[in-house]
């Protein structure tokens, strides 16, 4: 064959002619098609062999676009299905049976993929980068109706083949078939192993969590040799051990301490440590030591700490203030302004009984439909402080005062929740962050804004030689402090002072009577026995008084016992020691909060012969008498005792034997899967309705 083309091209140099050789195929350019005529068809006459190289190979008759199913074949380089099963024509022709001579990355090849010389690929070290950067990319196209076949060709663009990243949605350890680049520049790109597989990201996070993992150990470490090292942990009572900077404030199996100061008392003694962050708070319990702290040492334990929730709410003003002799100021001020307006007298008993009947004639609105006491009571007896504070009482219809009652009663919950103390441990952080605190300031301040106008009427209207309410009292009293140098009776000490009393007068005293209502409908059979004593005494005729308590001594030992079961939450609002203390074996230090559970003394089993059941005779004695109970402290004890106790007691009595005397309670929806405690939690933050039937009682004749 080599002997016949030297032959030919021979001849053809010497210009002598000799018998025409067989037409043979030529290899199949990589070189793109020309631009031919669309209607040519058929070789072209023959021509000296040289020149098969440089002559354009004639078009083909373009093939129709593959079908779904062919798709496949065409991404992986194959020729379509159609194509093989086609018959007729030579083995160089379309659909004679066998797949086209020319490669499919060749631009003749109607489906082929773009052929990427491998030394135009930029291979990354990480990943796989494919950047084009030599002349433009030859792509062909089928026909189409009035578009020539032939090749197009893609103006050169950086971006014009898309990045291809190993972790693709479609196979995130798989290395990407990439027709027309050489397997040795395959074998580069990224594999399983590589540190874009899965199995390795996991890897790379797993090294990532390491750092701040062993910091955090690290971190531990050294708190806790640090905790240990701490000479007021060696001086402290014992208690369970805290996790670092957090302390116990998220454990469980700690706080809250009404639920689990039993548990704690009796693995670590009457008297431990809880750690809320890095600030110890000695816990008091059982009767004989609470005693023993507040009425035995009252000045040692008589400090109150700075409470950041409040302080944030009333900046130091008010009769809540942390400092001592402001305190003790505008408490003597404020008892004593509250005596002279009835308080303890017939004059506030008889406001009492006038609030009380307009709840009762509200309740027989109701005809024995099922209602919701929370805000009803709530607005009885802020009437009767309102009567005091402000000389004027408000509608149960007045929507503007209903929604200050409310923005009280979340204030108060809000205080004793576990989130106020979190934010009592790390107040600058909490202060930076959303949350329910954000809200519940925002609703106080409405009720700050009211007593504001308040004020500012009475400034306006003010009498000197008749006050008629305790901020006449005030203003009279600031007055003559004008030229004091130290100034305890200012304006915002009053705003503060009237809020305190809103709020405390109000909400604990509302609670409770719900709370009665509860406990009574749970124990029918005390509140019959109620109801027979008080139509035994008071009758039909007219309603309770004050004097009656006297003669009502079952009655009376009810309250007593429905307030010793009650489970106070007082958590939040500590005492704190005002020196260095020597305490039954323990040194506590100047400034160390301490928190006496008084439900620890109302449950302590040497004072009460069934504390854990609702027992009204722990305060009758052998004759059917009321008897006091000195280990009964529902107000607390000592020096920090409630100033609201007396105006209290009356508003238990009178506004409970009002309603029992017109009505039998019972509970609109019953909770068998909770307790009482629990069932009382949540009837108390709103996350149930605790509804109530009020169903009148015959009237006796």
């Amino acid at each position: 064959m080599v002997a016949a083309v030297r032959a030919v091209r021979a001849g053809s140099g010497a210009g002598g002619s000799g018998p025409p050789l067989p037409h043979p195929r030529p290899a199949p350019s990589r070189v793109g098609p020309s631009r031919a005529e669309p209607g040519r068809a058929g070789p072209a006459a023959p021509a000296p062999l040289h020149a098969f190289a440089c002559a354009p190979r004639p078009p083909r008759r373009p093939a129709p676009p593959p079908a779904a199913a062919d798709m496949g074949n065409v991404v992986r380089g194959r020729p379509p299905r159609r194509a093989l099963r086609a018959g007729g024509g030579s083995r160089s022709e379309p659909g004679d049976g066998h797949p086209p001579r020319h490669p499919p990355t060749s631009p003749r090849h109607p489906w082929a993929w773009p052929r990427i010389p491998p030394a135009s690929l930029s291979l990354p070290r990480h990943g796989l980068g494919l950047t084009w950067r030599g002349p433009g990319i030859p792509l062909a196209r089928p026909a189409s109706p009035g578009i020539p076949p032939g090749p197009v060709t893609r103006p050169q663009r950086r971006s014009s083949i898309p990045r291809i990243r190993p972790t693709s949605p479609r196979c995130p350890s798989a290395r990407p078939r990439i027709p027309g680049i050489p397997r040795h520049v395959l074998g580069q790109l990224p594999s399983s192993r590589s540190p874009c597989s899965p199995r390795s990201a996991v890897r790379m996070d797993a090294e990532l969590l390491v750092t701040p993992l062993f910091l955090l150990l690290l971190l531990s470490v050294l708190w806790l040799l640090v905790w240990r090292s701490d000479p007021r942990r060696s001086q402290l009572p014992p208690g369970p051990a805290p996790w670092p900077i957090l302390g116990n404030l998220w454990q469980k199996d700690v706080l809250p301490l009404y639920r689990h100061y039993e548990k704690l008392s009796s693995t670590y003694g009457p008297i431990f440590t809880v750690w809320l962050g890095l600030k110890p708070v000695v816990v008091l319990c059982g009767y004989e030591v609470v005693k023993d702290a507040l009425v035995g040492h009252s000045e040692e334990f008589g400090g109150r700490p700075s409470i950041p929730l409040l302080m944030q709410l009333s900046k130091n003003y008010g009769f809540v203030s942390d400092n001592e002799k402001k305190w003790r100021e505008l408490r003597r001020f404020t008892l004593s302004t509250l005596r002279d307006f009835g308080m303890g007298k017939s004059s506030m008993s008889q406001k009492v009984q006038q609030e009380a009947q307009h709840l009762v004639e509200l309740l027989a609105k109701l005809e024995g439909n099922a209602f919701e006491p929370m805000t009803m009571f709530r607005h009885a007896v802020s009437n009767v402080i309102c009567s005091v504070v402000f000389g004027s009482r408000y509608s149960y219809s007045d929507a503007a005062f209903l929604e200050l009652l409310n923005a009280v009663g979340n204030y108060v919950s809000f205080f004793l929740s576990p989130v106020a103390k979190v934010y009592n441990t790390f107040p600058s952080i909490m202060d930076r962050l959303p949350g329910p605190h954000k809200k519940v300031l925002a609703d106080c301040q409405k009720l700050k804004d009211h007593i504001q106008e308040k004020v500012q009427f009475h400034q306006l209207t003010l009498d000197s030689s008749c006050p008629r309410d305790y901020i006449d009292c005030f203003l009279i009293r600031a007055e003559k402090e004008k030229g004091s140098p130290e100034t305890m009776y200012s304006h915002e000490d009053l705003v503060m002072s009237v809020f305190n009393l809103f709020g405390a007068g109000t909400v604990t005293t509302s609670n409770t009577l719900v709370f009665f209502l509860l406990m009574l409908a749970k124990h029918p059979h005390i509140q019959a026995k109620v109801q027979e004593e008080i139509d035994a005494v008071v009758g039909s005729g007219r309603a309770p008084s004050t004097e009656d308590k006297l003669r009502m001594p079952y009655t009376n030992a009810v309250i007593h016992e429905l307030q010793r079961f009650h489970k106070t939450r007082i958590e939040n609002f500590p005492r704190m020691a005002t020196q260095d203390v020597l305490f039954r074996g323990h040194t506590i230090p100047k400034g160390t909060p301490v928190i006496p559970v008084l439900s620890s003394v109302h449950s302590d089993p040497t004072q009460w012969e069934n504390p854990k059941k609702v027992d009204p005779a722990h305060f009758l004695d052998e004759k059917g008498e009321f008897r006091k109970r000195e280990a009964f402290m529902a107000f607390s004890a000592g020096k920090r005792m409630c100033p609201g106790e007396a105006l209290a007691r009356i508003e238990l009595f009178l506004f409970l034997t009002t309603l029992l005397q017109s009505f039998t309670f019972q509970l609109a929806t019953e909770h068998r899967e909770l307790d009482l405690f629990s069932l009382w939690l949540e009837i108390e933050r709103r996350a149930i309705p605790g509804k109530f039937f009020a169903l009148p009682r015959p009237v006796s004749p």
